[in-house]
């Protein structure tokens, strides 16, 4: 009987993506020559991001490969946003920790504020809309303590906009996931909360995620 070679099967990410406004070109799968350990790359200069689907000639899972699209897009976020400010391992919690929370709720599709967001292993509350006692409270708070997520829909100038509520909801989802996945906080993590928002509606990052 004749041998069939195997043929290796290539994940479908996006051919481009948009990260803060400027478009990233993906070039996947890539072979990385040089450092055989990598498995992708942000290229600020070029404004592209490489992907390999194999390791330690292997190839890689679904998961892992668009685990490591967001991550990359993560590193695009701090180049951007936070002044190219965070440390890798910080980008490596936020962005497993992402992942699980993409693939395990419904974030960009509830037309309705969702009442449960899982965090890892914790099912954080959404209480909306939170009536805060004092009105410089602001608008939004996580508490990793008690694992809710208060919102609130109006502040004394009157409601606040649907797409601002969602992008609030997004920010203080990234605020529960540092105190899930990070082992440190860091002092960007409003701005890179918004940056977050932005890549996952704009490349719809939730379907791409949980199409496995």
């Amino acid at each position: 009987m004749k041998k069939t070679s195997k043929v290796s099967k290539v994940t479908k990410i996006p051919k481009v993506i948009n990260i803060c406004g400027l478009e990233h070109k993906i070039v996947y799968p890539y072979i990385f020559k040089n450092d055989s350990d990598l498995l992708g790359l942000y290229e600020r200069a070029q404004a592209c991001i490489k992907i390999t689907d194999m390791y330690m000639n292997e190839e890689r899972p679904e998961q892992g490969i668009k685990e490591t699209l967001i991550h990359e897009s993560f590193h695009g976020i701090d180049y951007m946003v936070c002044s190219n400010t965070l440390d890798h391992d910080i980008l490596t919690d936020l962005s497993i920790g992402w992942y699980q929370v993409l693939k395990d709720n419904n974030l960009f599709s509830y037309k309705s504020m969702p009442k449960k967001v899982r965090v890892g292993g914790f099912d954080y509350t959404v209480e909306f809309p939170y009536v805060f006692e004092d009105e410089d409270s602001g608008w939004g708070e996580t508490n990793n303590n008690s694992l809710n997520l208060r919102l609130s829909d109006s502040d004394t100038t009157g409601k606040f906009p649907d797409e601002f509520i969602r992008q609030q909801l997004i920010y203080l989802v990234t605020c529960a996931i540092v105190g899930v996945y990070c082992s440190s906080a860091f002092d960007a993590l409003l701005p890179f909360g918004y940056g977050v928002y932005q890549v996952f509606k704009d490349n719809k990052f939730e379907k791409l995620v949980k199409n496995n």
